[in-house]
């Protein structure tokens, strides 16, 4: 280090620190490292120094500061250090480790990135190795003009987001007993920031100090309402709400009737998603007290056990049952994922399984990374520190399981599957429970429930050994008997023996699959027709699970018959609910439909069927997306079905379909953050497009594979794609794509530092824009003209262009491009000094995007207000508006917003493309 600005200013003099004696130097001195290696213009250091009492000859009288200050300088071996003089100012040039607060912000972001990267350790030794770099008040003997106070104000900051962050790595690590003493410290400096009182709550909570912490919440309320006249953000309610519902569930386990201990409704953002749990289980005693030995582990290693069987012999049906059992024990919530390792299609990969835990832990589309290692490691971080239960269902193999452990020992993973996953049990340190056939006792039990308890014991023993001792096999044919009331046990089991012998299936060693296979052939012989026929074009089906208006569409019929039949699969338990009016069917099962399928339908009738699918989803897709407010509940639902069914309609003679369910989901993809499902649907609409010849088709997946590259920062990749959908689209004559997608090339050359390239793309869509009528596009191509004018310098046209496409946006009733407008136009009247201004437009921008939704955009405003009221001195204002910009750009997953929470010059503008 060679100048120290964290705390008084002090420079290097060879031998120790030295003060700079005149007050005048130190300001100078101050500007010029505040930006190292930029040119500090003599106008803006003059009123630094003087403001509005200017003596008469100030130019010379600075030339004489910088003139002292450069002897200083001089005299010092600074090694690679010179104060230089420009032609509109001077410049200090310093590299980022002679610097205290550049070392600080470098230590800071890598423990950033290791807390992410669930390396905790690293991340702690970082946060402290910055945080000791503070000997005081940043710049604490320099006087302050406008410029230095806000930078003093933002290096504060940033030291308490540091000292935050730093907390966090505690608690990560699992240091609750020793800091709280720091964090009750922090609370009672800083007790409007709720992110230190989310981790004081959580650390006295883990400490086994329940009533502390709820004690600490009630503090926390008591401040925010009467400081700010707020509740606590979701976070803080949620920690609240998760405490109270373990002190519940630990009554419940006394048989307490206490109505105090009554918990509040479970937010939203804790996951309970367990299936229901298997109705009437029978059995297993032992290995339930194997898997309670699960949450009685005292270790910091996550504890994982692999439940291992044979195809239907119950470990789906163990694993929830015992989730259920213990569920109170993980206040955090519980996640659960079938990760389909033996269905016929293709098997869940880790990437979408992430995906949906971190959605379910509340994080937005656009926050989820792209990568497998991305993911997993913002997994590990979402889930430190919280106590949770997660079911790995059905799993095929270690390299679908790996990636969705959790990295701490707080929480606990049962893992099903046909496989012994040796791999994880060898190298990761995961339990194997051995699930065999159920008992002889168990199955005539289970089966004796199931069939409310006839005594017909002969009966009963000899339809357990036709079902091979499988409790799925015991469930389909409980179900038949009861249905069959008037047949007696014993009849029913020699007709299931008949079946038996006539799928000549009794030579095949006793394996327990074909005991499965003759109970499936011998329920399905006795459904109804409509049911029948239902059940063999489910297996045509491409997706996870569906809907009466799926199965409508499959069998050519209204969806109320649909849903009858829907009804009697499942009551037979051929299928089963996975949310209201949706169902799957079991793998075992799944593979039975599609033999049907393939056996029992005419080529034709299966064409037909799966033509009447495609049209429906194109038809109820397109229209979702014409009606965003109310279509989107429709595309978020239906998104992993849609995206599998254009990769079934592209590789199985739909091209058509695949091309036109691309174009649907185009928006919804890029809106909601799902670029990896975009990368896939692009591709094959591309590859479709091309095998039908279809040139606009062709642009346009060309178009969609550059947009969400740009989105992904893999920039190389996105210039090839837009330029070949820019050149597709000159060829198709589509003016108005093509204006779109300049858009999306200027928008690509301003985040590569290509200003010029920027803001020609951005000059000629306006125009275009214009000559077409397409106000819309010409609003985005306004903007951004305004902001790379801003970044040149050149304000008087940026602010021309910003107030027109405040205006244009507003005649149209276009909300968000008008809140993009204002809000640039705010970061611009900063810019210039109008700070009252500057809050108007902030504060418009800000409401407006709270009213479209648009959360990044309602964070930027936040964090621009926040700089505003800063400079209005309105500092308690800036410091609510900048702690509720941060949680956003937190929760969104946008790392560069929230790191731009601490820094002064962060408030430049952003382009947008669409």
């Amino acid at each position: 280090m060679r100048f120290r600005l964290l705390g008084p200013l002090r420079v290097w003099n060879g031998e120790t620190w030295s003060p700079v004696r005149a007050a005048q130097q130190r300001v100078v001195l101050s500007m010029l490292l505040i930006e190292p290696g930029r040119v500090v213009s003599t106008d803006r250091l003059i009123d630094e120094i003087w403001g509005e009492r200017q003596p008469p000859a100030a130019g010379p009288v600075l030339r004489g500061y910088v003139l002292r200050l450069r002897r200083l300088l001089d005299s010092a071996p600074v090694a690679g250090s010179a104060l230089l003089t420009q032609p509109s100012g001077y410049e200090l040039v310093a590299g980022a480790e002679d610097v205290d607060a550049l070392i600080f912000d470098r230590l800071v972001a890598s423990g950033r990135r290791s807390l992410a990267d669930g390396d905790g350790e690293r991340a702690v030794n970082d946060l402290s190795e910055a945080l000791a770099l503070w000997r005081g008040p940043a710049l604490a003997d320099v006087p302050v003009g406008p410029t230095i106070v806000g930078h003093v104000a933002a290096l504060e900051r940033a030291r308490l987001a540091a000292t935050v962050d730093y907390t966090a790595g505690q608690l990560y690590l699992g240091r609750h007993d020793e800091i709280i003493g720091e964090l009750e410290r922090l609370v009672a400096l800083h007790p409007l920031l709720e992110r230190l009182w989310e981790h004081l709550v959580l650390a006295l909570h883990r400490s086994g100090r329940r009533a502390d912490a709820l004690d600490a919440y009630r503090r926390a309320r008591t401040v925010l309402t009467a400081e700010l006249g707020l509740e606590p953000g979701r976070r803080l309610q949620d920690l609240q709400r998760a405490i109270l519902a373990e002190r519940r569930s630990a009554a419940d386990r006394q048989r307490s009737t206490d109505p105090a201990d009554s918990p509040a409704v479970s937010a939203s953002s804790v996951p309970r998603q367990l299936p229901a749990d298997p109705g009437e289980f029978t059995g297993r005693t032992e290995e339930l007290r194997h898997l309670d030995t699960i949450v009685s582990a005292d270790d910091r290693r996550t504890v994982a056990t692999v439940i291992t069987g044979a195809a239907g012999v119950g470990k789906t049906a163990l694993a929830v049952h015992w989730a259920h059992r213990v569920a109170g024990r993980f206040p955090d919530g519980q996640l659960y994922v079938n990760l389909r390792g033996y269905d016929p299609d293709q098997p869940m990969v880790a990437t979408e399984a992430l995906a949906g835990f971190l959605t379910a832990l509340g994080l937005a589309g656009r926050a989820i990374p792209a990568g497998l290692d991305e993911r997993a490691a913002r997994f590990r971080t979402e889930v430190s520190g919280r106590r949770m239960l997660i079911v790995l269902d059905n799993a095929a193999s270690v390299e679908q399981v790996r990636p969705l452990l959790p990295g701490t020992g707080t929480n606990a993973v049962v893992v099903t599957s046909r496989d012994s996953l040796a791999g994880l049990v060898a190298r990761d340190g995961a339990q194997r429970l051995d699930l065999d056939l159920l008992p002889a006792r168990d199955a005539r039990a289970l089966l004796d429930r199931l069939v409310g308890g006839r005594a017909e014991p002969d009966g009963m023993a000899a339809l357990v050994q036709r079902s091979g001792r499988l409790p799925l096999a015991l469930r389909v044919v409980a179900e038949l008997a009861n249905s069959r009331a008037d047949r007696s046990l014993a009849d029913l089991a020699d007709e299931l023996a008949d079946q038996q012998r006539r799928l000549e299936l009794l030579d095949a060693g006793g394996d327990p699959r074909a005991a499965v296979t003759a109970v499936f052939s011998w329920s399905i012989r006795h459904l109804p027709p409509d049911a029948g026929r239902a059940f063999r074009l489910i297996g045509l089906f491409p997706g996870p699970d569906l809907d009466a208006c799926a199965l409508g569409a499959l069998a050519d019929t209204a969806s109320g018959p649909a849903r009858r039949a829907l009804d009697t699969l499942t009551r037979a338990n051929l299928l089963y609910r996975t949310a209201t009016d949706r169902y799957a069917v079991h793998d075992l099962l799944r593979a039975y439909a599609a033999g049907l399928a393939a056996t029992d339908l005419d080529p034709s009738d299966r064409r037909a069927a799966l033509q009447r699918l495609f049209d429906h989803y194109v038809t109820a897709g397109s229209a979702a997306a014409e009606r965003p407010d109310t279509g989107r509940h429709w595309l978020d639902v239906e998104r992993r079905t849609l995206v599998r069914v254009v990769a079934h309609a592209a590789a199985h003679g739909w091209p058509t379909h695949a091309v036109r369910l691309a174009a649907v989901l185009h928006d919804h993809l890029d809106s909601g953050g799902w670029y990896t499902d975009a990368i896939a649907v692009h591709t094959q609409a591309r590859d479709a497009a091309e095998q039908i010849g279809d040139r606009s088709a062709h642009a346009h997946a060309w178009y969609g594979l550059g947009v969400t590259h740009l989105r992904l920062g893999t920039h190389a990749t996105a210039g090839q794609c837009l330029r070949l959908a820019l050149d597709r689209f000159r060829q198709t004559g589509d003016r108005r794509n093509e204006v779109r997608t300049r858009l999306a090339l200027g928008v690509l050359h301003a985040q590569t530092g290509r200003r010029a390239a920027a803001a020609a793309d951005f000059q000629r869509a306006a125009e275009q824009s214009g000559d077409l009528g397409d106000d819309g596009s010409r609003v985005n191509a306004l903007i951004n003209l305004g902001i790379v004018a801003a970044q040149a310098g050149r304000h008087d046209a940026a602010a021309g262009h910003l107030g027109h496409a405040v205006d244009i946006s507003r005649r149209l009733g276009d909300r968000r491009r008008q809140a993009d407008a204002l809000v640039n136009l705010g970061v611009l009247d900063g810019w210039a000094g109008r700070h009252a201004a500057a809050a108007g437009h902030c504060e418009e921008a800000l409401a407006l995007y709270r009213r479209v939704g648009d959360r990044a955009g309602e964070a930027r405003a936040l964090h621009n207000l926040g700089e505003v009221q800063g400079c209005l001195g309105h500092d308690a204002e800036a410091a609510v508006a900048y702690e509720r910009a941060r949680a956003i750009f937190r929760e969104i997953g946008d790392r560069v917003g929230e790191a731009q929470t601490t820094d002064p010059a962060a408030d430049v503008p952003g382009v947008v493309d669409d």
